[in-house]
């Protein structure tokens, strides 16, 4: 084997990641298909998707998925240190 090739060459266990990362993603299209937007953004962000990857499914910005995430996440008082988990309504 070259050099080139060697640098270029993954292993098995690199390749099978991939793969499973990928498919991750077609099930979680599948799984958001016939849904509504909100529950479809939902269900991209819990299997890992990026912003820009959730806006092309969806037919929003990256920037309004971002935005979208960041009003939708609970914040947590304490910093994550054991903190409670409270709704953005009650702050």
């Amino acid at each position: 084997m070259s050099k080139d090739q060697t640098t270029y060459a993954r292993s098995e266990s690199e390749l099978l990641s991939e793969i499973s990362r990928k498919l991750d993603r077609v099930v979680a299209v599948l799984a958001a298909q016939g849904k509504d937007r909100e529950a479809q953004i939902d269900i991209l962000s819990a299997a890992g998707c990026e912003s820009a990857f959730i806006g092309i499914v969806v037919g929003m910005s990256a920037g309004a998925i971002r935005t979208y995430r960041s009003r939708r996440r609970p914040r947590t008082i304490g910093d994550d240190q054991g903190g409670t988990s409270i709704d953005r309504a009650d702050a």
